[in-house]
């Protein structure tokens, strides 16, 4: 099948705004940004929408500047709030909660379990492999528990693993509380004040809040129904393709179907991680022994409508490099109101004696220092607390 790329969309974590679309980086429910935390997914309708023109720079993934937490487009060279080179995590590395497995017709197990010994044998044979006892037989005694030869670590794995976690969280915490010493050369701050305006904005949902004033509304589609054979049932706007034989090897799935039936297969579509989706231009079906089956929509009223909310319209910043931040001017225009106000804190100071980089502080720990002044502070990577 042909593949096309297709806009997703996203919801707002802060506002609760549902099916942006994912070329929008502002909620334009309540202002805010989508961050780390931002999911994407595919639109019920978009089998039949056409095709979207990315070029190969377009296509990558959104990544979060290590410095200031900001989330950037793929294509930006450097942070586009405080200019660090782009070095950050991606989407993919951030959103790492991936469920991948394939189901065949060649995956059907018919292998048959020894009554005595346990042991899973093939089914061209009618002797257990492991304790000779015939294929049907009853147990008519215990037989004797095979040693395990295998490396303690393959005999615990569950143990093994929480072993290396635990063993990887105190290197962290070791990392993270190794004290190094700097030498503090000169301070910055930035200072930022939200500004929010009473605003009309348009929302959509299954229901209408308080205050809501319906515009339009349509039929759309809600869930999926359950298959049969223990089919999981597929909701929540998840879109999905099928084929009927085969494995598919996609990387990024972001909407699959799991079923016990061994004919059915996990569908994938490729989540470029920008808010668009590459997918299969077709399917919704499976092939079980000649006979396709469908997950079948569920259509449901999705409301359109209007509401006030307040929404962050504008920023306004100040900055400096000394230690005396201070709010910039806001002047309030009529249904505005001040909103959130940040400060970011940094100093400029050689590290063990390496060449001097900014380094992000608390509060607290931006007013403890004084220009030239030796001090001990540790953590990873450009947060550091001073030691005292």
């Amino acid at each position: 099948m042909a593949k096309k790329i297709v806009e997703g969309l996203w919801d707002c974590q802060f506002c609760d705004t549902k099916g942006i679309r994912g070329s929008i980086r502002e909620c334009p429910g309540c202002g805010k940004p989508r961050g780390d935390g931002v999911k994407f997914y595919l639109p019920s309708d978009y089998r039949t929408r056409a095709g979207v023109q990315l070029t190969s720079e377009e296509k990558l993934p959104d990544w979060q500047c290590e410095f200031c937490g900001s989330y950037n487009k793929g294509t930006d060279l450097k942070c586009t709030r405080c200019e660090a080179p782009k070095e950050g995590q991606n989407y993919f590395e951030l959103h790492k909660e991936v469920k991948e497995s394939t189901y065949s017709a060649t995956h059907v197990n018919t292998n048959w379990k020894c009554h005595y010994c346990g042991a899973e044998n093939p089914k061209e044979v009618n002797i257990c492999k492991n304790c000779g006892a015939e294929k049907g037989s009853e147990k008519k005694k215990a037989a004797p528990k095979k040693k395990d030869n295998r490396p303690w670590p393959l005999r615990h794995p569950v143990l093994t693993a929480l072993a290396a976690v635990f063993i990887l969280i105190v290197i962290i915490s070791i990392l993270n509380n190794k004290k190094h010493d700097f030498v503090a050369e000169s301070f910055r701050w930035e200072t930022t004040v939200e500004v929010e305006e009473y605003k009309t904005v348009r929302e959509s949902g299954w229901s209408v809040p308080s205050g809501g004033r319906v515009v339009y509304t349509r039929q759309e589609v809600h869930h999926y129904t359950k298959n049969t054979h223990e089919t999981e049932t597929i909701t929540d706007d998840a879109s999905y393709t099928a084929k009927g034989s085969g494995s598919l090897e996609k990387t990024n799935p972001t909407a699959y179907e799991s079923s016990y039936d061994p004919f059915l297969l996990k569908v994938y579509a490729d989540d470029l991680g920008n808010g668009y989706f590459e997918v299969d231009d077709g399917g919704g079906s499976y092939d079980s022994g000649g006979d396709t089956k469908k997950s079948e929509p569920v259509y449901a009223t999705k409301y359109y409508y209007d509401i006030e909310r307040w929404v962050v319209t504008r920023k306004e910043t100040a900055a400096g490099e000394d230690q005396a931040p201070y709010e910039p001017e806001v002047s309030l225009g009529e249904n505005e109101r001040k909103g959130d106000v940040k400060v970011i804190y940094s100093v400029y100071a050689s590290k063990d004696g390496k060449e001097p980089k900014f380094y992000y502080l608390s509060e607290e720990d931006f007013f403890s220092l004084s220009p030239g002044e030796s001090f001990q502070a540790s953590g990873l990577g450009s947060q550091i607390t001073v030691k005292r």
